[in-house]
């Protein structure tokens, strides 16, 4: 018993334990899956804002390069000699491009953006150094093809590092609504700021030559205008956006007004003038006109990716804090579980164990246990405690009862087994009578059968009787017809006499030719003669042979009567060995029931009887206990 019950002690511990851990493995799973994914989204935030530094790098450094190429394409077209201030400025915008540019290449992880950010480099170093060489000799030695491309080559290498934008973010999953808007604005800024700068180019020159317009740069200037105003209805649409911040609303705003308003005004003008050949101003006034329209989409570019850089370190604190508190959660949900561990396995456990101790002894019969001495701190360990005080006040109480009951017991199996011997008896008795009933039945079943058997040859004879009655019946009618068919033949002999007699007259009448017929008459009339006394007997043994059948007819009559009496009496004896027969069965039926109730009864007495001594044989055991 106690190894059974530390078995099962053990069992409800090892079930606490299992669900407990269980539990705790989901909190802690769970909590881990959370600061896990809060790290993974705060490093991703982390990641994104060294992207959108490289991004803003990436934008300056070509807006740069794109005031570089202005510069220097504007200087090629220079005759000699070169003005100073403009070789100091393609300097100046080498030294403040060229480092943007490297910031990116050094601050990248990714390979595929090194390796093209190395190729952009090695390229742009290349044609500057065939710009330094062309601007080092007089006009007429330079290179007039390298001249001519510059306008080609050069923008393809600043749209080769721009586009680099889309190898910084080949996902989106680090990137938010709002920063992806920012990088959208920056990106438009940016190529207004381009395209701008690329259709000023061209004006630029030809206020500095004095020379019209060709038809092919009037398709260029035309294309670069309407990709720069293609991204500005871009830029409208995303200024409409609720979530773009006020400041860059007004920025856009400001661009509208400043370059696509007045400046665009005053370049359309000049255009339609040097199409004329009329060139009302200067080249310097000019080029200092457009500088100052084209701040307007560089300030934007600015303000984006300067509001982008804070925009992403807001991310990055809400991850962090993300982050820390799913880890606190974490850390909860660990010492919750752990508390619930120890407090179940040693106070809730501990105190079940106590009470099934004591149990365990009142089980084997431990009458001076007490439950006083034990905590009754929790609810239900105390009601546990209370139902086994009941339980054992009511155990005390059963004994008594129990002792009662044994001798109660005792008097009742004493009865019933008078009842069973009673019964057994009865049976027999009962047994016998369906005995003889049994052979009174047979006795029955006999005279039924024998009865059955008279009936039928009864109604074999009835039936013989009745045949032969028809025969004779039909015999007399028989007669009758020969009576008429013997009339019918003495008739004919009659006739046939006549006939003769008739024959013979004729023949004498005849002579000597009628002899021959005469004889034959003769012979004839003998047969008719013989024929007619015949048909006289015959008559008269018909009418003796009627009369015969008559008689026959009437004793048939009389035996059939005889047999309809003999078998109407056969009947009713049949019928009453029937009535017979099946009262005794009904009796024998009755009276075996009777006797198979009385065993059934006398059995029940004797399981009774049983189970009597088997409950006193263990009540006593109980109270000897």
């Amino acid at each position: 018993m106690n190894q059974i019950n530390s078995e099962k002690g053990k069992s409800l511990k090892s079930s606490f334990l299992l669900f407990f851990s269980i539990l705790l493995s989901i909190i802690l799973l769970f909590g881990l899956m959370l600061v896990f994914s809060s790290l993974a989204s705060f490093f991703e935030k982390k990641k994104g804002l060294n992207d959108i530094i490289a991004l803003r790098n990436l934008a300056l450094g070509t807006i740069e390069l794109s005031l570089e190429r202005s510069v220097s394409q504007v200087t090629l077209n220079f005759k000699d000699p070169v003005p100073d201030a403009f070789r100091s400025l393609i300097t100046k915008q080498r030294n403040s491009g060229t480092p943007k540019i490297r910031e990116v290449l050094t601050s990248s992880d990714d390979n595929a953006t090194k390796q093209e950010l190395t190729a952009i480099l090695t390229k742009l170093e290349r044609i500057r150094t065939d710009v330094d060489k062309n601007l080092s000799v007089p006009a007429v030695d330079r290179d007039r093809v390298f001249v001519e491309k510059f306008h080609l080559t050069f923008p393809q290498i600043v749209e080769e590092a721009q586009s680099l934008r889309t190898l910084l973010f080949r996902g989106e999953a680090e990137r938010n609504s709002e920063t992806l808007l920012l990088e959208t604005i920056l990106s438009l800024a940016w190529e207004i700021r381009e395209y701008g700068g690329r259709e000023r180019t061209y004006l630029a020159i030809a206020f500095l030559n004095q020379k019209e317009f060709s038809s092919e740069v009037i398709g260029r200037m035309e294309s670069l205008e309407a990709r720069a105003f293609s991204a500005k209805r871009r830029l409208d649409l995303v200024a409409m956006n609720e979530n773009c911040p006020p400041e860059l609303k007004t920025e856009i705003q400001r661009m509208n007004n400043e370059y696509f308003g007045k400046y665009t005004t005053y370049k359309d003008r000049l255009k339609t003038e040097v199409a004329k050949g009329v060139f009302s101003t200067s080249f310097d006034s000019y080029f200092k006109t457009s500088s100052e329209a084209l701040d307007a989409p560089e300030n934007l570019v600015k303000l984006a990716s300067n509001t982008l850089i804070p925009t992403q370190e807001n991310l990055i604190r809400r991850s962090l804090i993300s982050l820390g508190f799913n880890s606190f959660i974490c850390l909860l949900g660990l010492a919750i579980g752990l508390f619930s561990i120890r407090y179940s396995t040693t106070t809730l456990i501990g105190r079940i164990t106590e009470v099934t101790a004591v149990l365990s002894n009142l089980a084997k019969g431990d009458k001076t246990v007490s439950f006083d001495s034990m905590s009754k701190s929790n609810l239900e360990i105390s009601m546990l405690i209370e139902a086994a005080t009941v339980f054992r006040n009511n155990m005390l109480k059963l004994e008594d009862l129990i002792a009662e009951q044994s001798a109660a017991v005792n008097q009742t199996t004493s009865t019933m087994r008078l009842l069973e011997n009673s019964a057994r008896n009865t049976a027999e008795e009962a047994q016998n009578g369906s005995v003889n009933s049994q052979k009174t039945v047979r006795v029955a079943e006999e005279g039924e059968l024998m009865g059955d058997k008279m009936n039928e040859i009864q109604a074999q004879a009835q039936d013989s009787v009745s045949e032969v009655t028809k025969k004779i019946e039909v015999l007399g009618e028989q007669t009758s017809h020969i009576s008429s068919i013997i009339s019918l033949v003495a008739e004919l002999a009659n006739q046939t006499n006549m006939l003769a007699l008739n024959a013979a007259v004729e023949a004498a009448r005849a002579g000597e030719f009628g002899k021959g017929f005469s004889v034959v008459a003769a012979e004839i009339r003998k047969l008719a003669d013989e024929s007619k006394h015949s048909t006289v007997k015959i008559q008269s043994i018909v009418e003796e042979v009627k009369t015969s059948a008559q008689e026959a007819i009437k004793l048939s009559r009389k035996g059939q009567d005889f047999v309809e009496k003999g078998s109407r009496i056969v009947t009713e004896t049949t019928a009453k060995f029937k009535e017979v027969s099946q009262a005794s069965r009904s009796v024998s039926d009755v009276i075996e029931t009777i006797a198979f109730n009385l065993k059934e009864q006398a059995r029940a007495y004797e399981e009774v009887t049983t189970a009597m001594n088997s409950l006193n044989e263990k009540t006593t055991k109980f109270v000897k206990r």
